[in-house]
């Protein structure tokens, strides 16, 4: 009887599992062992990156999964110790997510480079227009955004692109709307609505935001999510054909006139226990409560598996990012 494979998972900040965002260790961590097992996989916690890094070479690993935030450079930095080990020692493994990753996806104009041309994507300004533009830190995800219109000077160093308008109505009120899909790889595993008043004047929008009205809630996914789900699930294909196997979030953006959708911004996510957390009082009711409960967290850790053995069986290289795709970092 062959020896089980391995997941082993390291922090970047020793015992510092969530990754400053990334995941809900509590929460997380229960569902990913209880599947392996079931699957025939063991899951090892190296708790210090250093003891992965310099340690001893841990027996049939399957994969390693790397927790980091892409947009704190010591993070990086850190994880790129841990990488240097995986080529080294690990090369028959998956290592994600690869710095080169990391440091495309925390980059708003580097993401932009790699994934505008495979799905729609806001188009970048880089001169004053007339039209109005949206404005946004490049490197993180909790600055203040602008609208600017008029031919207003463009500060080079913020991401500049075209305004999106995501106002959708519903019983007289105006709101805006974002999709956030959950994905695991190539695999669209589940899909929030996020929506925040248009009365606030900030375009952007985070779980936070999201009124507590099952009707609205309900409303925007008939509208927006049910009868596109194919599309969505195409553009999530063709975004995890990039990117390869791991864990994102991608947040979409549904365009009010042209009924066009556009991938904002991607992310490592492991899952959003803020959405949980904000929505859970309203679970029960409304249609996608199920995609931030365990149920989400269970189809995403099985997906994971289901791709990480196709990958084995098809002797595919264990790169999660295709190295022709790795100069836009």
């Amino acid at each position: 009887m062959s020896a089980k494979k391995t997941i082993v998972i390291v922090p970047a900040l020793a015992r510092k599992l969530h990754g400053s965002g990334k995941m809900l260790p509590s929460f997380f961590m229960p569902i990913l062992t209880g599947i392996a097992a079931e699957r025939g996989f063991n899951v090892r916690v190296v708790n210090q990156p250093w003891q992965f890094a310099f340690g001893p070479t841990i027996p049939n690993v399957a994969a390693i999964i790397a927790i980091y935030n892409e947009e704190f450079p010591s993070q990086i930095r850190t994880t790129r110790l841990l990488e240097r080990r995986v080529d080294l020692s690990y090369r028959e493994a998956l290592f994600f997510p690869r710095t080169a990753l990391g440091r495309t996806v925390g980059n708003k104009f580097a993401a932009n480079a790699l994934l505008g041309g495979v799905v729609p994507m806001p188009r970048v300004i880089t001169r004053a227009s007339s039209e109005r533009v949206f404005s946004n830190a490049a490197d993180t995800n909790s600055a203040a955004v602008q609208i600017l219109s008029g031919n207003a000077a463009l500060d080079s160093t913020r991401y500049n692109t075209d305004f999106v308008d995501t106002v959708h109505e519903h019983r007289g009120k105006r709101y805006y709307v974002c999709l956030r899909t959950m994905c695991v790889g190539t695999d669209m595993v589940g899909v929030f609505v996020r929506a925040r008043p248009e009365s606030d004047g900030i375009p952007s929008v985070h779980d936070k935001d999201t009124p507590l009205e099952p009707d609205l809630l309900n409303a925007l996914y008939d509208k927006l999510v049910s009868p596109h789900r194919a599309r969505l699930a195409a553009m999530c294909c063709a975004i995890g054909e990039v990117l390869g196997l791991g864990f994102f979030a991608h947040d979409i953006l549904p365009e009010r006139d042209t009924g066009k959708y556009y991938l904002c911004e991607t992310g490592v996510k492991f899952h959003d226990w803020t959405i949980r957390d904000r929505l859970w009082p309203i679970r029960n009711d409304i249609v996608f409560g199920q995609d931030f409960c365990e149920e989400g967290c269970q189809r995403a850790v099985q997906s994971f598996f289901n791709q990480l053995e196709a990958r084995r069986a098809s002797c595919a290289p264990a790169f999660d990012m295709p190295e022709a795709h790795t100069a836009a970092a």
